[in-house]
């Protein structure tokens, strides 16, 4: 596996970690909303672990379409 995957993978579980310990009482666990509007459904640590999720996955993400594009 591509080194690069595990980066991805990592950006995912921040994500998962954020909205399972850190949303709002009362909130579903099925819920879609965009991330700009994380703040109403999160508290303020999960907004947090959110935004570096979707960096580290995104990151992931370039990361791994960089090496099969340039190799």
């Amino acid at each position: 596996m591509h080194s690069a995957a595990y980066i991805i993978w990592l950006g995912l579980a921040l994500l998962l970690v954020s909205w399972i310990w850190f949303r709002h009482p009362g909130q579903p666990f099925w819920f879609q909303a965009p991330p700009w509007r994380a703040a109403e459904f999160l508290r303020p640590a999960g907004v947090w672990l959110q935004g570096v999720g979707f960096i580290v996955g995104i990151s992931g993400i370039v990361w791994f379409y960089s090496s099969k594009l340039f190799a």
